[in-house]
Parts: structure tokens; C-alpha cells; sequence
């Protein structure tokens, strides 16, 4: 793929709207992704632009203030950009603001659309060591493996 202006601003829109995500903005998806678009994070492995703004719609009821940063991105040779962000969310009535880093691999068809993204970030060491209760243990087993 040729990453030409077109394709380029494509990406660029869609780093847009995952940087203005909101209740109000999650229809707006399909203006974006496929209708067969495969979502895939640590959690889950979705097919489907419905399926994905499920998602996306859950992530704001479990959580207040979600917010991603994308603060940079680089085109591959085939016809996948990668991203870097941040996100910030706090719990449902919690106080405690958690901040995660990841990376997504986005995949983009000829037309310009999303037909893939999936979320890579490290899901053991960003949350499940910082959780009441399973963190000691995922640190103990950390200890053990490395």
C-alpha cells in the first residue's frame, strides 16, 4: 500500500476521533471502520462495527473521564500504522485516575478504511499488579518467571 495524502488524512481522522471519543461520538465509528472491523485488546476479540462500538460504549459506563492520547504514529510497508497512546480513565465513583500506555496496530484498507485494531499494552503490569488483591500475587508470579 501507498501511504498517499488520502490515506494519511484518513488515519489522521480516525486519530481524531479516538482522541474526541465520547458517548455522543461512538456513532460516528462507522464513518471510520469497516463494517467487518476486527477489534481485539487484552479483554476481548470482536468482528463487527456494531460489536466494536459495544465496546467502546461499555468502556464508559465502567468507567468516568476515558481519554486517549495518541502521542505518536508511524505508517508500516503493508498496509498496517501503529500508534502510541495513552489513556486515562477513573473507576465509577473512584477518585484513583489509572493511566495505561499501549500501542495500536491498525490495519487500513484501499479505500481508507479501518478493517482492523488491535490494541497491544501490557495488561499485568498496567492494572492487574495495581488491583487490591491480585496485584501481590501477579507480583509474586512476575518474581518467579523473571
Amino acid at each position: 500500500m501507498v501511504w498517499d495524502k488520502n490515506t494519511q488524512a484518513k488515519l489522521a481522522d480516525y486519530i481524531e476521533f479516538f482522541e474526541t471519543l465520547s458517548p455522543e461520538t461512538i456513532d460516528h465509528l462507522d464513518e471510520h471502520v469497516t463494517t467487518d472491523v476486527n477489534f481485539v485488546d487484552p479483554f476481548q476479540d470482536v468482528t463487527g462495527v456494531e460489536e466494536m462500538k459495544f465496546v467502546l460504549s461499555k468502556m464508559f459506563v465502567d468507567t468516568d473521564a476515558a481519554k486517549f492520547e495518541v502521542l505518536d504514529y508511524a505508517f508500516g510497508q503493508k498496509q498496517a500504522a501503529y500508534l502510541r497512546w495513552d489513556f486515562t480513565f477513573r473507576s465509577k465513583g473512584k477518585e484513583k485516575t489509572w493511566h495505561f500506555q499501549g500501542m495500536s496496530e491498525v490495519h487500513i484498507n484501499d479505500e481508507g478504511m479501518i478493517s482492523k485494531h488491535i490494541d497491544h499494552w501490557d495488561s499485568a503490569s498496567q492494572l492487574y499488579e495495581k488491583m487490591t488483591g491480585i496485584g501481590s500475587m501477579v507480583q509474586f508470579l512476575k518474581k518467579k518467571v523473571i
